[in-house]
């Protein structure tokens, strides 16, 4: 009962009872009901009528209740209450059935209610009976899987993308026994591109389920917005990459594929920043060289995720990679590979990556001209915050990382505003001056210096943010003297540091008050 009422509630007041076209029929359902509980209402419109329908729903909740809770005794007699409610119905209102059966013979009694109350309770009953019905046996929710999105009717020689929003989530209304049986496959999200060539279009998601009990009450996102493009072909060369550790203390030589290069169609935009294609072997426990294998191609991005929409020709290759006895271990350094700018007044001020150096093993001619090893582009592009990322190692031919299990490195991206200069003229102030003295004159009468800082605290900086103080505590009589200026004499706001200052001396007079 109580997850028939959170169903109930989550289902008909966050979504509503009319959310798709097969509510109409709950709404037929609530008329017809409510028309029904007129009749019946009016013929019981009586204070006998209304202490009989309230006697009868007290027994049926009771009922219910000890049903519930298991109440063996309490639920027979209240089954005997109930039927003795039912054959006692004529009895107990014979004159009102004489009266229906043969209104000329009897007075009908005089009505307790109006016609308008009547309506009115038959209105809010029916509702409730109609709501609550349709939700017992049913549950409204939102589906826990999301569902992927297929590109319909595409024009010939144009690719459809649809970006990172490639999926959708549905609220759905299913047989309560339908729904722990539901999986993302048993329904299907599509985009009608029908009538559409290049360009970029807001479309909308059509979802269907294979299942004629399912109902789709809602979709979100409702619409997508879709890019197509002209589809292009390129002709890329074949990388090989090498996991797995050979048996025998053998490593794996420079790997060779046949054909070196393939041809790749998809979208214009996608195609131009591909430049090859990787064939995947392992030759983890091989110990028979060379080891020849066919091999799956694949067009991956720098996570080493697979770029979606992309199809290659031939989709394999036949991948050979001789084993050798390994030589000397060699740690190398990482060199990372940026791309992009970060975003206008920022720059890339240090980078960290963990961990800073890698374990690589090949042949000896070869380990011995390797040094460093480049990550995969990392994208730097309109950066304004710090960033730290996964990034995939880029292993020539030839070289194989002891670990083979661990061929990423964390790289964190330090982005600090650029800094810059500007000369300002401080406030001059005195410390330790002798309380029978006073300060007459200076020369010269100002002091000039350059501070540093980012640029938006430049912006906004004033001269009084900028303080010289001078120590005259050394001075207690009349007279002119000279002080010497230090960089400890300036007080600065924070993210203010002092470049330099000119003079790096001052005459002060001082005279008796």
């Amino acid at each position: 009962m109580t997850e028939q009422l959170k169903d109930f509630w989550f289902g008909f007041i966050t979504y509503g009872p009319f959310t798709s076209p097969g509510s109409y029929w709950v709404f037929i359902d609530a008329a017809v009901t409510t028309v029904f509980l007129f009749f019946i209402l009016r013929f019981f419109n009586t204070i006998k009528g209304w202490r009989y329908i309230g006697s009868l729903t007290l027994v049926v909740v009771i009922l219910i209740i000890s049903s519930l809770f298991n109440l063996d005794a309490l639920r027979l007699v209240l089954q005997i209450l109930l039927i003795a409610h039912v054959i006692g119905l004529p009895v107990l209102f014979r004159s009102d059935w004489s009266q229906l059966l043969s209104p000329k013979e009897t007075e009908i009694q005089k009505p307790l209610l109006g016609k308008a109350p009547i309506v009115i309770i038959s209105l809010i009953l029916g509702l409730i009976l109609t709501i609550f019905s349709s939700g017992v046996n049913t549950k409204t929710a939102e589906f826990p899987q999301e569902i992927p999105i297929q590109l319909a009717n595409l024009a010939d020689g144009v690719s459809g993308d649809v970006g990172s929003q490639n999926t959708v989530k549905v609220i759905i209304r299913a047989p309560k026994d339908v729904w722990a049986s539901l999986s993302a496959d048993q329904f299907s999200a599509s985009i009608d591109t029908a009538k559409r060539d290049q360009g970029t279009f807001d479309l909308p998601v059509l979802v269907s389920s294979k299942l004629s009990s399912v109902e789709i009450l809602r979709t979100n996102p409702s619409k997508i917005i879709v890019s197509l493009q002209p589809v292009i072909k390129k002709t890329v060369t074949v990388g090989v990459k090498v996991t797995g550790k050979p048996a025998n203390n053998l490593i794996a030589d420079v790997s060779t594929s046949t054909p070196e290069k393939v041809e790749i169609t998809g979208a214009k935009s996608v195609v131009n920043d591909i430049n090859s294609v990787t064939a995947v072997i392992d030759v983890e426990g091989e110990s028979t060289s060379p080891i020849t294998k066919k091999v799956t191609l694949s067009a991956l991005d720098s996570a080493g995720q697979t770029i979606p929409g992309i199809k290659i020709s031939p989709t394999e290759v036949e991948v050979k990679v001789p084993l050798i006895t390994s030589g000397s271990q060699k740690a190398v350094g990482i060199s990372p590979d940026f791309s992009g700018t970060p975003a206008i007044g920022y720059w890339v001020s240090s980078i960290s990556i963990n961990p800073p150096v890698v374990l690589v093993t090949g042949s000896r001619e070869i380990i011995n001209d390797t040094t460093f090893l480049k990550t995969a582009s990392i994208n730097v592009n309109g950066l304004s915050a710090n960033k730290t990322l996964k990034v995939n190692l880029v292993v020539p031919n030839g070289i194989t990382l002891v670990d083979s299990t661990n061929s990423s490195v964390s790289v964190t991206v330090i982005i600090s505003n650029i800094q810059s200069t500007k000369q300002i003229t401080p406030q001059i102030e005195y410390s330790g001056l002798s309380s029978n003295l006073k300060v007459t004159s200076i020369n010269p009468t100002s002091v000039a210096a350059v501070v540093r800082a980012q640029s938006s605290i430049l912006n906004s900086l004033k001269e009084s943010d900028v303080k010289l103080k001078l120590n005259l505590s050394s001075y207690q009589s009349a007279g002119t003297y000279t002080v010497n200026i230090i960089s400890s004499d300036f007080v600065l706001i924070e993210g203010v540091s002092l470049t330099s200052f000119l003079p790096s001396a001052i005459s002060v007079t001082l005279n008796n008050k």
